[in-house]
């Protein structure tokens, strides 16, 4: 199997990373109830922190 010609394996690795990394931090705020979570997402840094898991 070859790989696509618009492959790029620095956004591959991305994807795999922020997909592990997701299920990881999921797994470590498990028992947060994300309603009852005051985030404040004013803050430039939290936003950008805040795009990983979604």
């Amino acid at each position: 199997m070859s790989l696509p010609t618009d492959f790029n394996s620095w956004e591959h690795f991305q994807d795999i990373w922020k997909k592990t990394h997701n299920k990881e931090v999921r797994q470590w705020f498990r028992d947060l109830d994300p309603d009852t979570l005051d985030l404040d997402l004013k803050n430039t840094s939290t936003k950008f922190i805040f795009s990983f898991i979604n």
